[in-house]
């Protein structure tokens, strides 16, 4: 189980075993989101503007990481960076 942290243009960035990860959308085979009657499946490619815009609603930042939001989250979570996929 993970949280979905933000959503971006080419990428989301969640929370897996209280580590942010950076998860490019090329690189998600299949992910289901289900959230108060809503579902998103994201495989292989960005998700429509429509359904980005709808899933950054169900994130715990619909406003956007800004790079000093980014910076204070990785410091809680006591972290330089987010850490990326393994392909």
């Amino acid at each position: 189980m993970a949280e979905l942290i933000g959503v971006r243009d080419s990428d989301i960035v969640i929370l897996v075993d209280g580590k942010l990860e950076l998860r490019p959308y090329a690189s998600i085979k299949s992910l289901e989101i289900k959230v108060i009657g809503k579902h998103f499946s994201i495989g292989g490619k960005p998700p429509s503007e429509k359904n980005r815009d709808d899933l950054r609603l169900f994130s715990r930042f619909p406003q956007g990481l800004s790079p000093e939001l980014l910076a204070k989250l990785l410091q809680a979570y006591g972290q330089s960076e987010l850490a990326r996929a393994k392909p």
